[in-house]
């Protein structure tokens, strides 16, 4: 289970460094648009705080896991506290796969 926590705990260091750059991305671009057009101009904006808010979430995400994760398998109550917290981590970071999708989805619209 250790290793299994050790690979979990890189791949979500990996997918939040990505997040990372893209909410730094998103930020640095957040110019506005030369069009006139209200609605592009909504879409823009829309598109880029979704973005951020995605991407902000891996990022707020992975460093929780990254910590309280291995906390609670070895601090746990019970005998089975190492396998829990490796089941958890599994399901949180498919939310955190999504997450960064979405955030590439909205970051790629609002280019």
């Amino acid at each position: 289970k250790k290793i299994e926590m050790d690979n979990i705990h890189q791949y979500t260091d990996g997918v939040a460094a990505n997040a990372v750059l893209l909410c730094g991305f998103t930020a640095f671009f957040a110019i506005e648009p030369d069009d006139d057009t209200p609605f592009l101009s909504s879409c823009y904006f829309v598109s880029s705080t979704l973005s951020l808010v995605c991407n902000m979430y891996v990022v707020v995400c992975s460093s929780l896991l990254g910590a309280l994760g291995p906390t609670y398998g070895l601090n746990g109550a019970e005998d089975t506290s190492m396998h829990d917290a490796v089941v958890l981590m599994k399901k949180e970071r498919k939310k955190m796969l999504r997450g960064f999708e979405l955030g590439a989805f909205f970051f790629g619209v609002c280019q």
